[in-house]
């Protein structure tokens, strides 16, 4: 915990999840309007795939004004008690990590999954709110980060285990997500 002080999520997250989480907490702190049940992809400890649901509520004090804000993130593990349309979600995350270092196109993913690429499309934009290929390039560069702070791997080799087309690709992709280039990624992160 002490390791948190004084940070901001840019500081934990790539720069287009933080934003996202900090407009949520901003949303639920202004308007008082909770994010329920939202889907994402995060990956665990090891790069491993797995979904978690998140809710975020408003704390009020006595007189009724948001004076902060409840977060929980949980990892779906079964059906009893998830969001309708995870199933076929969580499938085609799987595959995008099966596949991570390889090509695949969104009609791939949604004929593993036994779905049509506009019933996909629909089931991405509805349950993580994006489309499948922007879930797929959080994914890559999530991995990408995991990689370059905690391996030895050239650029080059980062790019392809994740499936960048090249060097230069997985550059640019990385600095518009993270908003630094990706060996200044691993310098910041490795002098942590």
């Amino acid at each position: 915990m002490i390791e948190a002080i004084g940070k901001s999520d840019r500081d934990f997250f790539p720069k287009a999840k933080a934003d996202r989480y900090v407009a949520d907490d901003r949303r639920v702190m202004g308007d008082g309007v909770p994010v329920l049940n939202r889907v994402e992809p995060e990956p665990g400890r090891t790069g491993s795939p797995r979904l978690v649901v998140t809710s975020k509520m408003p704390l009020r004090d006595a007189a009724g004004r948001v004076i902060g804000l409840i977060g929980l993130s949980r990892e779906v593990t079964g059906t009893a008690s998830t969001p309708p349309g995870v199933g076929p979600v969580a499938r085609a995350v799987e595959f995008f990590y099966a596949r991570l270092g390889g090509r695949m196109s969104v009609r791939q993913v949604a004929r593993h999954g036994g779905l049509s690429v506009n019933q996909l499309e629909r089931l991405f934009r509805r349950t993580v709110g994006q489309p499948p290929r922007r879930c797929l390039l959080s994914i890559r560069i999530e991995q990408a980060s995991r990689l370059l702070g905690e391996s030895c791997a050239s650029m080059a080799e980062v790019a392809q285990a994740c499936g960048f087309y090249d060097q230069a690709h997985f550059s640019r992709a990385f600095s518009a997500e993270i908003g630094c280039s990706p060996l200044a990624y691993r310098r910041r992160y490795q002098a942590m």
